[in-house]
């Protein structure tokens, strides 16, 4: 187990067992940390985590028999609650890594577009980022219709970025609404599983591809 106190983003299968990565820090992070919705409880050495985690995705080579990525001028990565916390340092990570990046998330459109015109601003004229505005409380029916978006545009995704701390609500469990729940698991858990499963065949078929499951 992972020692107390800290927090565990991933750990990696390895030949002689399993061992928890503890990732360094990230100014870029810190960055996107301040940028969250004020509601929003996003500890910023997790922040700092994930996007090192997604760099560690891009560039690490893991004795794992997996293929290696395409080359990123020539693929993409989906991020999905892109417009803050982690999602938004994840899809600046992508950025800074080269890939195309595909925003998705459950808010107005008009969010998501403020956002790809600050990231295009910063990736200058060789930028790709696009938006796909997604619904995913109904979580297949959302990851089928994304996808199929996905493929009408002629995406390749070589990365899914799951961030899942898009619904939240404290308080104690038991004092807690049904809706509150039943739309937290859709979003946290189900869209999450839904997404894996309709994104993860494709990569399976073609033999490439990763995923980064991200929740707080």
């Amino acid at each position: 187990a992972a020692p107390r106190g800290r927090s565990v983003i991933r750990h990696w299968p390895r030949p002689r067992g399993r061992h928890f990565l503890h990732l360094p820090a990230s100014p870029v992070a810190r960055a996107a940390t301040l940028q969250a919705d004020p509601g929003t409880q996003v500890r910023p050495h997790l922040v700092e985590e994930v996007e090192n985690g997604a760099q560690n995705v891009f560039s690490t080579p893991y004795a794992l028999g997996l293929a290696p990525l395409p080359p990123p001028t020539a693929s993409w990565a989906l991020v999905t609650g892109a417009a803050s916390g982690f999602g938004r340092a994840l899809a600046e990570a992508c950025l800074d890594a080269g890939y195309g990046v595909i925003l998705t998330e459950l808010r107005d459109g008009a969010v998501l577009q403020e956002m790809a015109l600050e990231l295009r601003s910063k990736g200058g004229e060789e930028a790709r980022v696009v938006t796909v505005p997604a619904d995913l409380r109904d979580p297949s029916a959302g990851a089928e219709m994304l996808h199929q978006v996905v493929l009408e545009q002629g995406y390749d995704v070589a990365l899914l970025l799951v961030a899942s701390d898009q619904a939240a609500y404290t308080g104690p469990f038991l004092s807690q609404r049904p809706d509150n729940l039943d739309r937290m698991l859709a979003l946290n858990v189900g869209a999450t599983c839904a997404l894996c499963r309709v994104f993860g065949a494709e990569m399976a078929a073609a033999g490439r591809g990763r995923m980064l499951l991200v929740g707080a």
